[in-house]
């Protein structure tokens, strides 16, 4: 292999793959970043959505009003056990209706803030996502704000995962090329 192909395919291939890959590696903290320009004030009207646990099945209760939360039906509870997150999401999107009337999926999110005290998220995703999150006890459910956005929330997080991974690579190369003509220059003037 000539040393003109393996730059070729340095330059061309390996290179703009880890910089693709790279890039994509900074999208989840960029989510992570603009998620509170999701939250709403909870006098935004619409649905808001509380995960109710009978026995050990999750359902979902709509409420459009937030000072008239219907009362728990007798042994169901707001609080999600320990390890059942994935178990109940999956279920909501395989039994639950909603998702498919609006061809969405549930997004399930559990935050536990103290024994039997919880934040949770609980919203659906399609283009945006419409939804909201509450703290939780065994019996009670405090909503905190509405979760909404768009589609457009990919064009705010999405510059900021490429412009930071930009950023790093253009730091990497400079350093890189002062290192070697640092080195070129030690080993021109042995």
């Amino acid at each position: 292999m000539s040393s003109r192909f393996r730059r070729f395919v340095l330059e061309f291939v390996l290179i703009p793959l880890a910089f693709v890959t790279s890039c994509a590696a900074f999208i989840p903290p960029a989510v992570r970043l603009v998620d509170p320009m999701t939250h709403a004030p909870l006098t935004v009207n619409g649905r808001f959505f509380i995960l109710v646990v009978q026995g050990d099945q999750p359902h979902v209760l709509t409420v459009e009003d937030l000072h008239a939360i219907p009362p728990l039906p007798e042994g169901a509870t707001y609080l999600v056990p320990d390890g059942r997150d994935d178990v109940f999401q999956r279920y909501l999107n395989e039994h639950d209706p909603t998702p498919r009337r609006y061809d969405a999926v549930w997004i399930l999110k559990v935050e536990r803030r103290a024994p039997k005290r919880q934040r949770i998220e609980l919203y659906l995703l399609r283009d945006g996502y419409w939804g909201g999150a509450y703290d939780a006890t065994e019996n009670a459910v405090t909503p905190v704000y509405r979760k909404i956005t768009g589609p457009g929330l990919a064009f705010i997080f999405g510059p900021i995962a490429f412009f930071t991974n930009f950023a790093l690579w253009l730091v990497a190369a400079i350093l890189f090329t002062r290192f070697k003509r640092r080195r070129a220059a030690a080993l021109a003037a042995a």
